[in-house]
């Protein structure tokens, strides 16, 4: 996928899921909270492997992108790499205290979707917005930039 492909087919997602301190045992139950949040389609999935070792976080990773893929959707794995390499994910979101885009590009490969996350408008200094496909602002707030911005929508 080209960059410019990357930024046309996030300008069609409407809604920003976050799945978020998942634990093993309740798999399931995301999986079927995801799936009717899914059923509209044309969402963005960010997966916060956080809680899970690396193992459980690639296996239900492959659900997750699989589910998303029966629903026109993306996933983008927070900030582990190795994680998005190993289930094909569609991208990666990574802040101020993750691998650098350019290490992430190297390892994902230069048409891998990449977003930023910050907390706020004065938390953007030293972002290259040239380098990322879309930017995550956890408070509302208004920024003219010429990528996709998004607002959590949904937290599972």
């Amino acid at each position: 996928m080209s960059e410019k492909l990357n930024k046309i087919l996030l300008k069609t997602k409407k809604e920003y899921i976050t799945i978020d301190n998942l634990k093993t045992e309740n798999e399931n139950s995301v999986l079927n909270t995801l799936a009717e949040k899914l059923f509209c389609g044309n969402c963005i999935v960010e997966f916060n492997t956080d809680a899970l070792t690396t193992n459980e976080a690639i296996i239900l990773g492959k659900k997750l992108k699989q589910l998303c893929a029966e629903f026109d959707s993306l996933l983008i794995i927070k900030d582990r790499a190795d994680i998005a390499f190993a289930i094909n994910a569609n991208g990666i979101i990574l802040d101020k205290n993750s691998i650098d885009i350019h290490n992430a590009k190297h390892i994902l490969g230069e048409n891998i979707i990449i977003g930023y996350s910050i907390n706020s408008l004065e938390n953007r200094e030293n972002i290259s917005f040239q380098n990322i496909d879309f930017l995550k602002i956890s408070k509302n707030s208004n920024i003219n930039v010429n990528i996709p911005i998004f607002h959590n929508s949904y937290s599972i």
